[in-house]
């Protein structure tokens, strides 16, 4: 039948304390099952935890393959922006007083050191 809680818990102790493979210590431990039934359930928690961690390396595999098609698609420039080499750059003839107060301690800080 469907193991409880406790018996999965005191299953998951016994397997802590003697390893896999002593099922008649296990089962002693868990107190309601036989050796047989323990090995069962280990066999069952095994492919379990296996299908899992396929499901997870999939899951991982998935969310790279998303992530990579977003940098590369970020990384190319939509159709209507020019794909120039040549930097643009807008020149302000009277700077504000911030940018101009910014761009020289700028200055001084790069004189510094």
């Amino acid at each position: 039948g469907k193991w409880t809680d406790e018996e999965s818990r005191l299953f998951d102790q016994a397997i802590a304390s003697f390893g896999r493979g002593d099922w008649s210590a296990i089962s002693k431990h868990v107190g309601s099952r036989t050796p047989a039934q323990c090995k069962s359930h280990n066999q069952k928690m095994v492919l379990k935890e296996e299908k899992e961690r396929i499901r997870n390396e999939d899951s991982q595999r998935e969310t790279k393959k998303t992530i990579e098609a977003t940098v590369k698609k970020n990384k190319e420039p939509p159709a209507e922006v020019s794909t120039s080499t040549t930097p643009s750059r807008t020149v302000s003839p009277s700077p504000s007083p911030t940018t101009a107060h910014t761009d020289a301690a700028a200055v001084l800080f790069s004189m510094r050191g």
